[in-house]
C-alpha cells in the first residue's frame, strides 16, 4: 500500500485534515481536463475514471484519487464518477503541501503514488506493456521505485524502464532535454535540479 512507509505519527496529522464525504452512484468526483483542488481518499465503493469517454479503470477501496492535478499543477487527464455508493475522505491542496513540507515519509508516499499512476499513463500505451494483463501490468508498476534529483541524479539503465513524472532530465552525452511527463527510451540520463523519475524493472521474456 502507498502509505504503507508512513509512520503512525504523520498519519495522525493526515488524518487530522481530512473531511469525510458520501456520494451516490454517477456522481462526478473530477470533470476531465479541470483543476481539482482535493484528494480523495476511497474508503468505502469505487470510482470508474474514464478519458476521452473511455472507461481506463476502476479504483477502490484504499485508492488515492486527485494527487497528480494537486501535486503538479497540471490539469487532470480523466473524469471520475461514483461506481457505487461512496465514501471518502479528502484533504485540500494548501493543507497537502503544508503537510508534505512537515513530513518526508508524507512526501514521498504521495509522490509514490502520484508517479505511479503517471508512470501508467505513459506506458500502457507502448509494447510490451500494453499486451500486458491489466492486474498484472498495475502490479508491475506498483513495484517501481521513485527517485527525486535530491536523491539521485546520474542513472544507467541496464534492465529497467523510466518515466521523467516531473522536470526535466538530459540524455547523457547529448544536449537533448526531455520534460516531463515521458518514458525515457535511453540508457543513460541526468536528472535536473526539482525532478523526479519513476524506474521498474522490465519485465522477463
Amino acid at each position: 500500500h502507498w502509505l504503507n512507509e508512513v509512520n503512525d505519527s504523520d498519519l495522525l496529522r493526515a488524518a487530522d485534515k481530512l473531511t469525510a464525504k458520501i456520494y451516490t452512484t454517477g456522481d462526478k468526483l473530477i470533470k476531465e481536463s479541470s483543476n481539482t483542488d482535493k484528494i480523495f481518499f476511497i474508503a468505502r465503493g469505487s470510482v470508474a475514471i474514464s478519458a476521452g469517454g473511455e472507461l481506463i479503470d476502476i479504483a477502490g477501496e484504499g485508492s488515492i484519487i486527485g494527487e497528480i492535478s494537486v501535486l503538479t499543477g497540471r490539469s487532470t487527464n480523466a473524469s471520475v464518477i461514483a461506481d457505487s455508493p461512496l465514501t471518502v475522505f479528502t484533504i485540500n491542496s494548501s493543507d497537502v503541501n503544508h503537510l508534505l513540507e512537515e513530513s518526508e515519509g508524507l512526501y514521498k508516499a504521495f509522490w509514490k503514488a502520484a508517479g505511479e499512476r503517471i508512470a501508467s499513463g505513459q506506458l500502457k500505451i507502448m509494447e510490451p506493456y500494453c499486451f500486458m494483463r491489466p492486474k498484472k501490468f498495475k502490479r508491475w508498476v506498483s513495484e517501481g521505485k521513485l527517485f527525486t534529483s535530491a536523491e539521485k541524479k546520474e542513472f544507467v539503465l541496464a534492465d529497467e524502464v523510466a518515466v521523467l513524472i516531473t522536470g526535466k532530465a538530459n540524455i547523457k552525452g547529448s544536449s537533448n532535454t526531455i520534460i516531463a511527463p515521458k518514458v525515457l527510451n535511453v540508457s543513460q540520463f541526468v536528472l535536473a535540479d526539482d525532478s523526479m523519475v519513476y524506474i521498474c524493472q522490465k519485465e522477463e521474456e
